[in-house]
C-alpha cells in the first residue's frame, strides 16, 4: 500500500467535487489536491509580495492550479481565473482550499488564509 493510500482517510480524495452556489444556482465543480512541488511553484512568486492585491493573487493561483474536471484533468488557466468576478473567485477558492486542506477564515473582506501564504 502506498503512502498516499495510507493517508487517504486523513487528507481526503485527490479529486473532490464541491457544490458551488452562485446567483441561486448550484453546480458541482471539481478540484484536485496539488502536490507540494506544485504548491511551491504556484505560490513562490507571490510569497515576497505585500501589496493590497496579494490575497487575490493567492486565491487565483490556488483556483487555477486546483480546478479540474471529474477525471482530474486541469480545466482552467491563470487568465481565465483572473477574469472571474469577486464572488465567483471567493466561492471557488473556498472549495479549492478545502480540497487542499488549507484552513481559511472568512473575514469581512472575504476568505483569508490563516497563515501568510498557503502551504500546499
Amino acid at each position: 500500500m502506498s503512502l498516499r493510500d495510507e493517508l487517504a482517510d486523513l487528507i481526503g480524495a485527490e479529486i473532490q467535487g464541491h457544490p458551488i452556489t452562485l446567483n441561486g444556482k448550484t453546480k458541482t465543480l471539481h478540484f484536485r489536491q496539488i502536490t507540494d512541488a506544485e504548491g511551491r511553484e504556484v505560490f513562490r512568486p507571490i510569497e515576497g509580495e505585500s501589496d493590497a492585491d496579494r490575497g487575490n493573487r493567492v486565491m487565483r493561483a490556488l483556483v487555477a492550479a486546483s480546478a479540474c474536471d471529474a477525471n482530474g484533468q486541469p480545466n482552467s488557466s491563470d487568465d481565465e481565473v483572473a477574469r472571474l468576478g469577486s464572488a465567483t473567485l471567493q466561492a471557488l477558492f473556498v472549495a479549492a482550499a478545502a480540497t487542499n486542506n488549507i484552513a481559511i477564515t472568512l473575514g469581512s473582506e472575504g476568505p483569508a488564509s490563516e497563515s501568510e501564504s498557503p502551504k500546499a
